[in-house]
């Protein structure tokens, strides 16, 4: 399993059910939370790692991390929220996206029991990042061009400091 980055096609891309009489949830999914934690992320779907099928995991801020399959959205608040987002798909970008602060999923778990939830705040910021993927919609589109243009001068920058520093660093090993 490999973690794809903007750009590739397989991020926009909607992805097909999960088969639970073909693939083996259990497993696809430790292989997945063992990626997101590597890679410090709280959510990881599918399409991030070129898969095509509705899975995704995520990580609660107090709680073990889990999969979603086959998700759905049932209700969402009235009241939203702006907060900051990141994804492991497009480093160094971090974008300001309204989303609801509450909702209500179902899905289910690895082994096919169904699961409904209340999630509010990080959670269900989490939850809506990762079902974004599901359909092939990035966070990305989800900010005006002109934010996205000022978010991608900063990405620049922080990339040209991280690979200044990692260069530096090797330099002065070598000395």
């Amino acid at each position: 399993m490999q973690l794809i980055k903007d750009p590739n096609d397989f991020l926009k891309r909607k992805v097909d059910a999960f088969n639970f009489e073909k693939e083996d949830a259990p497993k696809l999914a430790q292989e997945m939370i063992s990626d997101m934690i590597k890679f410090n992320g709280v959510g990881l779907a599918a399409n991030q790692v070129e898969y095509n099928g509705r899975i995704f995991v995520m990580k609660p801020e107090s709680g073990k991390p889990f999969a979603v399959i086959n998700p759905s959205i049932e209700k969402v608040s009235a009241t939203t929220k702006l907060d900051v987002e990141g994804c492991l798909s497009f480093p160094n970008l971090f974008l300001y996206v309204q989303r609801p602060d509450k909702i209500e999923v179902n899905f289910l778990d690895i082994e096919g029991k169904n699961v409904t939830m209340l999630l509010e705040d990080f959670e269900a910021r989490i939850f809506l990042h990762e079902f974004d993927h599901l359909d092939g919609i990035t966070f990305d589109t989800r900010v005006s061009k002109l934010k996205l243009q000022l978010a991608r001068e900063k990405q620049r920058k922080l990339e040209k400091i991280k690979n200044g520093w990692t260069k530096r660093r090797f330099t002065d090993s070598i000395r």
